[in-house]
């Protein structure tokens, strides 16, 4: 119960004191502290994956929409047992997990190709990962809505589009609030200004909207070649 309650104030330090949670954590290195921040990162990810999968759960009890789902689609008609545990809901802790593994090497190599002098990978992935953890909530808001409120575009077009808004707005406002996390710990941890943090989370970003373009330009290239 200890460790449990030591990896919850940790997290929710992180997430609603950035600033003295920085402070405070800043000379923290080694293995202690990486697992003690991993377990809080792998305990928000237990939760919210639970979430997901018991609101899933929940509307199949309380509702007759998946008993429509059923009638109309031959796959889930044939095993119709696939539909009592939402497996596909396991795979948002994967997502998540590989999120902050790819993300946190990432933002390592863009502080090596900065210069910076204070790194260290351990921490780095840390950083990462708390400050991933608003992304995540996110995610299960959304995962819950459209459980609940399933998108019917051909019978409520109104309700649809509103969910569409609310769901992009709730990503945006959990973008801002990792951003401003993952700053605050590289000014105090880092030592880096605001500019080079910023540039050290958008990172990621450009990488793949760099992958993108050049995917892009291979298909078209090819495509001009058949």
């Amino acid at each position: 119960m200890k460790h449990f309650l030591t990896a919850s104030k940790l997290l929710l330090s992180a997430l609603f004191r950035s600033r003295a949670f920085a402070e405070e954590h800043r000379e923290d290195s080694g293995r202690s502290f990486f697992l003690q921040a991993s377990f809080s990162f792998a305990l928000a990810l237990f939760v919210l994956t639970l979430c997901t999968i018991a609101s899933n759960l929940l509307l199949q009890l309380t509702s007759g929409y998946y008993a429509e789902v059923v009638k109309t689609s031959p796959t889930l008609r044939n095993h119709p047992s696939s539909l009592y545990f939402p497996t596909a809901k396991l795979y948002f802790a994967l997502v998540w997990f590989l999120y902050v593994v790819v993300n946190g090497s990432i933002r390592y190599v863009a502080l090596r190709l900065f210069g910076e002098e204070r790194i260290d990978f351990a921490k780095s992935l840390v950083q990462t990962a708390l400050a991933t953890v608003p992304l995540m909530l996110s995610g299960v808001f959304v995962h819950i809505l459209y459980d609940i409120f399933p998108p019917k575009f051909d019978r409520n077009v109104s309700l649809a589009k509103g969910q569409l808004a609310l769901a992009g707005l709730s990503f945006f406002a959990s973008f801002v609030w990792e951003a401003r996390i993952f700053i605050l710990i590289s000014k105090s941890w880092f030592g880096q200004n605001t500019g080079r943090a910023f540039l050290i989370w958008f990172f990621p970003v450009f990488v793949f909207l760099v992958l993108v373009f050049v995917s892009i330009r291979l298909v078209v290239l090819g495509s001009f070649r058949l």
